[in-house]
């Protein structure tokens, strides 16, 4: 039977770290991803194929603003969620704040993929210069 050393139990408690944020990230950016992406839709007309290139790129523009808004702020408030192995065996979260750096803009990226109107907005926005 093979016996966990000090450093692999640290190792496994930082791959443990990684997954467990990485879950939450991908779990809010999905909930909000679809929050703000629907907000947009009843905002704005969702018929994007009348509408100009300049009012498309103000609507990405204003979305694209608030979704970064957003993912900082709950950027923040996630980062404050207490990781279950906390102060086990010496490890401290904050000792590895780049995990939750690059965390964030992984959740950050996935928030933008769960919103497919922005992402069809975008296309058609791209559609529309390269025609122009």
């Amino acid at each position: 039977m093979v016996l966990l050393t000090d450093d692999n139990k640290t190792t496994l408690i930082i791959t443990l770290n990684i997954i467990y944020v990485l879950v939450i990230y991908i779990l809010f950016a999905k909930i909000f991803g679809n929050l703000i992406d629907n907000a947009f839709i009843k905002l704005y007309n969702s018929d994007n194929n009348k509408k100009s290139n300049m009012t498309l790129l103000i609507e990405i523009s204003v979305q694209f603003g608030i979704t970064a808004s957003i993912c900082y702020g709950l950027r923040r408030i996630i980062d404050l969620l207490p990781f279950p192995f906390q102060n086990y065996k010496g490890y401290k979260k904050i000792r590895f704040n780049d995990i939750h750096t690059e965390a964030g803009i992984i959740w950050s990226t996935f928030v933008l993929l769960f919103e497919p109107k922005f992402i069809n907005k975008l296309t058609l926005l791209k559609k529309n210069m390269t025609n122009f």
